[in-house]
């Protein structure tokens, strides 16, 4: 089905997906998705939000919620790291600089972890969409 493979993008920003997801970006950067204007999350990435919405239209529930909570993960993760960077920077003596430091090193450390693991997410939607349009074209093709 032609509706499967379909990404419209308005002059606005505005992604609509498979006839059935809105991605559209807010004002603090985030990126909301919405599905049938009845369930909407918003994601770090537009990137994050396109895979969520494939995934999902490709009935892949568990990943949705994994990619959903990575997405989570990721937010804290950066705010943990602008904490501690100011932290350290406000630091009066040496041993708080150093734990400070210890802390941006294992949030980074997990951050690196975390984008690795969205990573996959991405791409396992990519495959998805990719089997999709060799079907199409090979079904377009048997019928020449």
């Amino acid at each position: 089905d032609l509706k499967d493979l379909l990404i419209i993008q308005d002059k606005s920003g505005k992604l609509v997906l498979f006839g059935k997801y809105i991605v559209y970006p807010l004002n603090d950067g985030y990126f909301r998705a919405c599905y049938l204007h009845e369930q909407s999350h918003d994601f770090t990435t537009l990137q994050n939000a396109v895979a969520w919405c494939t995934l999902h239209n490709a009935n892949k529930l568990n990943e949705c919620y994994k990619l959903r909570h990575l997405d989570i993960k990721l937010t804290g993760l950066f705010m943990d790291l602008a904490i501690h960077r100011k932290l350290r920077k406000t630091a009066l003596n040496d041993e708080d600089k150093l734990l400070y430091t210890n802390k941006i090193q294992d949030d980074t450390y997990r951050k690196k972890q975390v984008i690795s693991e969205i990573m996959s997410y991405i791409h396992c939607s990519r495959i998805i969409q990719s089997q999709k349009f060799k079907r199409l074209k090979e079904q377009n093709f048997s019928h020449m």
